[in-house]
Formats: C-alpha cells, sequence, structure tokens
C-alpha cells in the first residue's frame, strides 16, 4: 500500500484538499497512525488532507489540547511499520520544503475498524508546536530518487529538529559524510564550496571570524566541529558538554554547516530547494510541457514557429483558483489554439455558448503562464440565465483573483494539474473598490439569471 510511483519532482504537483473531503477521509475505518509533532513550519489551521506520492496524508492542527500530528489510514496492523516509515518520508519532504523544524514527539494509533478522531491525539500541558500558517500550502514537495537522497533529507530533518547544538551540527556534517566517506575528500568538497557560503548575508560575520584564527576553514570545520562531537579524546579537540564556550561556538558554526548540507543535497542528490523551484517557476507550464513533448518545446524555447495544427492541446480543460469553490463557467471550458510564434502558443478558453472567452499565453522561453485577467476575456450575453449565471461566475472569479489569487489550470477529471501560479498581486488598480465592485456586479448578474429564468 505504501509503495509509491518515483516522481519528476519538477512536475510534481502536491494535491491539497479541505472541508468535506478531509471529512469523509478521516470518518473511513481502518487502523489510523498519528505521529504527533512539535513544529516551526507553521502548521494549517483547519485539517487538511495532502495527497504525496499518491498516497493520502491528515494534518491535524494543534490546539490549546492536542499537539499538532499526521495521520494515515492501514488496512491492518501489517502495515503500521510501513506508514510510520512513509510518514516519516513525508515529514522530512515537508520540513525540507519550508526549511524548518518538525520533531516527532510520539507515535499513537488506532485499534482496527477505528475512525481517525480525538481519542488518537496526544495531548499537551505546554504550547510548543502551536506556531500556524493562514495560507499552509506546499505546493511542492520532494520525491528522492535514490536511498541515499532519501537519507540525505532525514538527515537534513533531525539536524533541524534536535534542540542540541553539537548534534544537531553532526547531522548536518553525515549529509557531506554520507557522499564523501573519506575525510580528506569532505574538507575537499568544502573548500569548493565556500565560495557560494561567503555569498550569504547571515553567514559572513562568522566567516570572517573563524578566518581570523584558522588558516583553512575545512579544516576547522573537519576537526573542531566535526571530529569534536563525534569522538573524544583529551589529547584531540573534543566537544565538552559543561563548557559554555563550545556551546556558543557550536551555535554560531551551525548556520555554515546547514548552509553546505543544503548544498550537497541540492548539487548532490539534485534536490531542489523551494525557493529555487519559486524562482524558476517550471510548475507554470510542467503539464503542457508534459502533454506537447521534448521535441516541441524545444522547438518553442527557440522561438521558432509552430503550426497551428501542430500544437495539440486538450479538449476540455478547467481554470480554478487554490482554496476556493470551483466556478461553474469555468469548469469543462473548449480549447482552441489560435496560434504558435516566438515561442508563444495563444490559448483560447472558452464555454459552449461563447458567453465566456479568454486567452492564455503559454511562454515557453520564459517559462511563464500569462494571463491579463481584464484584456484577455470577452464576455457576451445572449440574455440566458446561463449567460448571467456565467457572467455572475466571472465576477466572483476576478474578484477572488485580485485578492492573491492563486491560478490553477486542471484536466476536466482531476488527474492532473497542468499549471499553477504564484499569488496574483494587482497593480494600478484600486484593489479594494475593485473588489467591492466585483461583489456588486456578481449579485446584478445572479439577480438577473432568476429574473430571465422565470
Amino acid at each position: 500500500m505504501f509503495t509509491a510511483k518515483i516522481d519528476d519532482p519538477e512536475t510534481q504537483y502536491v494535491p491539497l484538499l479541505q472541508g468535506k473531503e478531509v471529512q469523509n477521509y478521516m470518518n473511513e475505518k481502518g487502523v489510523w497512525v498519528l505521529a504527533n509533532v512539535e513544529q516551526n513550519i507553521g502548521w494549517p489551521e483547519h485539517e487538511m488532507l495532502i495527497v504525496y506520492r499518491k498516497i493520502k496524508i491528515t494534518l491535524l492542527p494543534g490546539n490549546e489540547q492536542f499537539c499538532p500530528a499526521v495521520a494515515i489510514k492501514c488496512n491492518s496492523y501489517a502495515e503500521l511499520k510501513q506508514a510510520k516509515t512513509f510518514l516519516m518520508y513525508f515529514l522530512s519532504a515537508l520540513a525540507w520544503a519550508f526549511n524548518d523544524k518538525i520533531y516527532i514527539v510520539r507515535w499513537s494509533n488506532s485499534a482496527m475498524q477505528a475512525q481517525c478522531n480525538e481519542h488518537l491525539r496526544l495531548k499537551h500541558t505546554g504550547v510548543w508546536g502551536q506556531i500556524k500558517r493562514r495560507n499552509f500550502r506546499p505546493t511542492y514537495l520532494p520525491v528522492p530518487q535514490s536511498e541515499e537522497a532519501r537519507l540525505a533529507l532525514g538527515l537534513y530533518r533531525e539536524g533541524m529538529s534536535l534542540n542540541h547544538e553539537a548534534y544537531s551540527f553532526l547531522s548536518f556534517y553525515k549529509i557531506i559524510n554520507l557522499r564523501y566517506r573519506n575525510g580528506d575528500k569532505q574538507k575537499a568538497w568544502i573548500r569548493r564550496n565556500l565560495p557560494a557560503l561567503e555569498k550569504k548575508s547571515h553567514l559572513k560575520g562568522r566567516l570572517a571570524e573563524i578566518k581570523q584564527e584558522n588558516e583553512d576553514m575545512a579544516e576547522y570545520l573537519y576537526v573542531s566541529c566535526r571530529c569534536a562531537v563525534a569522538h573524544a579524546s583529551l589529547n584531540a579537540p573534543t566537544y565538552d558538554p559543561e563548557n559554555i564556550d563550545d556551546e556558543i561556538r557550536l551555535y554560531k558554526d551551525k548556520p555554515i554547516i546547514k548552509h553546505l548540507a543544503k548544498i550537497m543535497i541540492e548539487t548532490e542528490y539534485g534536490i531542489k530547494a523551494f525557493d529555487r523551484v519559486y524562482q524558476e517557476h517550471l510548475h507554470e507550464l510542467a503539464g503542457f510541457k508534459r502533454i506537447l513533448g521534448k521535441d516541441l518545446v524545444a522547438e518553442l524555447v527557440k522561438k521558432e514557429t509552430i503550426p497551428r495544427r501542430s500544437v495539440k492541446m486538450p479538449e476540455r480543460i478547467c481554470v480554478r483558483l487554490w482554496n476556493h469553490d470551483k466556478f461553474n463557467a469555468f469548469e469543462n471550458m473548449k480549447t482552441k489554439v489560435n496560434h504558435a510564434h516566438d515561442g508563444r502558443v495563444e490559448l483560447c478558453l472558452f464555454t459552449d455558448n461563447n458567453v465566456i472567452e479568454f486567452t492564455l499565453h503559454l511562454d515557453f522561453p520564459s517559462e511563464n503562464l500569462v494571463f491579463d485577467p481584464v484584456k484577455s476575456i470577452k464576455l457576451t450575453d445572449d440574455n440566458s440565465t446561463l449567460a448571467a449565471s456565467q457572467i455572475a461566475d466571472y465576477f466572483k472569479f476576478f474578484g477572488s483573483l485580485i485578492c492573491n489569487g492563486m491560478l490553477e489550470i486542471w484536466l476536466p477529471d482531476g488527474s492532473e494539474i497542468l499549471s499553477w501560479c504564484a499569488s496574483l498581486i494587482p497593480v494600478n488598480i484600486n484593489p479594494a473598490a475593485t473588489y467591492q465592485n466585483c461583489i456588486e456586479q456578481e449579485k446584478i448578474w445572479r439577480e438577473k439569471s432568476k429574473v430571465n429564468g422565470k
């Protein structure tokens, strides 16, 4: 059950569900396994269902009584070990995506045929782990492509979660050790990557301090930090848990080794950090690139002019906004390719009755989905009830979009998201006044649909 397909991490999208779908899942019978956690990433305020590597996982918010938790359903007790292992894989991916602490406080599981209810939750006496995030949206979670890469992510989560400075340092260093088993090779790799550290403003001060006292930064990190923590000797540098200077020194050095571990995971294991995924925004055209194929995409990237008939698109697609109900008018829209030149595909979407029509520009050289919610949309009222309802949907959509809405393009059967964009930041408009106008226009058109329907 918990053996998941290895997906391409560049195109992977993490579906998030809330509301009734989450409750329906939590009401299913089975053996429920919970990992009760302490975390600093910011937890969702409400129950949320995440689909990671084809497996459903429920995130349960913390409150004054219970710890935050993640839950997964098994079919039998025989799957408990697999389920716990998979949840740890998931939490390591989540910690990497948000780059902060997630520590498993305690496991709990239900009896057979139980539901995911409060009887499984771990009560706490403090307020730790209650950090919440209003718009919790882990759209990208890495899928390690090897067992070694998976272990590297696990060590990274451990390094962020430990409250012991020395052992936290060692967990981060182990990621370098995992790839380069020999001390000389580890130091050589550190030396090659020091220029990347010097570009980070938050590390410059400590790097300068170390350089004043040590000729070789790599030697210092290996001997005075790594070996001092891993080994004990009266004749060699050794971390003393009762020496406050050692504690302060490792506290100041930990950000350096953490960033080196991050570089190792990105460059040696090919796992991108979320900031890089966001900068490259490959997700904006990922699904369309899969549909068109590598050869055609390569031509588009070179800004070749492509015959319109060569650009095959799905006959129907859906336009949605993250964390909003579906807009009926924007579901199951027809598609038509207008043209493809200079690397841009102009894709026209329209309703069956042509009341709503708008265009998307797929800009392959810049990896952007270009959409203007005002200039790109054409509305045609045919005085029917349906038309009035569809135009009302448009104003509801537009009003939601300008409030930092996140555009998503889906296949109608819900099997794949073709594109998703970051929050829209409106310019050259008054967002508050425009949003209020959208609300008023939606009301007018809703009333008109009722009148037309009589």
